[in-house]
């Protein structure tokens, strides 16, 4: 099996990830609530609290976090065979025994690679190595990796092999989300006609979570707020950092987008 037929895997399975994901959200398994403290009728001495809250109770599919490690796993996969056939060709065996130590080295700390580098100096072109430590986590970023956060454009490799292992151990379990990135409120302003309040918002929310709090004085004890969000609504990673409220989908084309078109031109010359 080469590296082309795991990355070609791990594309189906995002194929099916985006199928799925787009049938429940097809179903808008989620609502935006509106409170008001005190409920109506309101009294009449006093502001009135408004609260925009997300509820999607409704998980996503079982099948889901399932196929997102699937892809996860095929997609580090396909870096792995990549190195193991590049010391195929360079050493002129057929197999080797020490496949473990040939993975494409993704560590967080200088002296972590360099004990790697130890074990594979004989099985891979000095070349690669070289190669392979520039796309370390640790180049470039100072401190270790948990205090900083990593943008996906600049270290997508760290985040899918944080993604990865994490995957080892407990299940990646997404929810329902929206990305909120403004929203409009009316109310009616005692002897001021309407009043509006916009509110430009940049963030994610998932069940249970207040999008937006607004304070108003009713012009009367039915008085009513008109919202107009303007959202997306996805399903996230919830639990793993660093993908956590990321969307699902656009998480994982970064990671396909990343390896074929600059892991992969780099390391191809030398099988």
């Amino acid at each position: 099996m080469t590296h082309w037929d795991k990355f070609e895997r791990a594309h189906k399975h995002l194929h099916d990830i985006n199928d799925v994901i787009a049938r429940f959200l097809d179903m808008k398994p989620y609502r935006l609530i509106g409170e008001y403290e005190p409920k109506h009728p309101f009294p009449m001495d006093g502001y009135v609290r408004f609260t925009l809250r997300m509820h999607a109770p409704l998980l996503p599919p079982d099948e889901l976090p399932t196929l997102i490690g699937d892809c996860l796993y095929n997609l580090r996969g396909s870096l792995d065979h990549l190195v193991y056939g590049i010391a195929l060709q360079h050493t002129r065996r057929d197999e080797l025994a020490d496949q473990k130590a040939l993975q494409f080295a993704i560590y967080e700390e200088d002296g972590q690679f360099s004990a790697w580098r130890g074990r594979v100096a004989a099985l891979l072109p000095a070349a690669v190595i070289a190669q392979l430590e520039e796309f370390q986590p640790y180049k470039g970023f100072p401190g270790p990796p948990i205090t900083e956060e990593r943008h996906f454009a600049r270290n997508p490799l760290w985040v899918l092999n944080t993604l990865t292992n994490a995957d080892k151990h407990r299940a990646l379990m997404p929810v329902t989300n929206l990305r909120v990135s403004g929203v409009r409120i009316q109310s009616d302003m005692p002897g001021e006609g309407q009043g509006i309040a916009s509110t430009t918002l940049s963030g994610t929310f998932k069940h249970g979570e207040v999008i937006i709090p607004y304070n108003f004085l009713p012009v009367s004890p039915d008085s009513e707020v008109t919202i107009n969000p303007d959202f997306t609504p996805d399903v996230a990673f919830s639990e793993v950092w660093p993908a956590m409220g990321r969307g699902v989908r656009g998480t994982l084309e970064v990671l396909r987008d990343f390896i074929r078109e600059q892991v992969f031109p780099v390391f191809e010359p030398f099988l």
